[in-house]
């Protein structure tokens, strides 16, 4: 990835957290009464608990695949993922987690039924 995309990128994740943060507190979703009781402790439980999901969905993925493409690397596996959970994740139904996953395939230059 080059320095450029990067920025973009960043650039692209700030605004929408910003919003999002904007939004939440806008509509009184996040309060002070809220944050008091938010244990810095949760927070990080909370993040681990996605890590090692995504960790654990990757190493199924990967022990999957390896066998089918030899030099397919197991970071491959976790960014598959993520394009599956960003298809899920953003479009009703579901309806882009498949196609953005065979999209990634398309991109490692793997085809469907190889």
């Amino acid at each position: 990835m080059n320095k450029k995309s990067l920025i973009i990128n960043l650039s692209v994740i700030l605004v929408v957290t910003g919003f999002s943060v904007y939004f939440l507190i806008s509509k009184n979703v996040i309060t002070q009464e809220t944050v008091k009781y938010l244990l810095p402790l949760s927070v990080l439980a909370v993040f681990g608990v996605c890590y090692l999901s995504l960790f654990g969905e990757s190493l199924v993925n990967y022990l999957t695949v390896k066998p089918m493409l030899p030099d397919w690397k197991f970071r491959y596996s976790i960014s598959e993922r993520l394009y599956g959970k960003l298809g899920s994740d953003v479009t009703p139904f579901k309806s882009a987690h498949y196609p953005l996953r065979l999209y990634y395939y398309a991109r490692r230059k793997y085809g469907f039924y190889e």
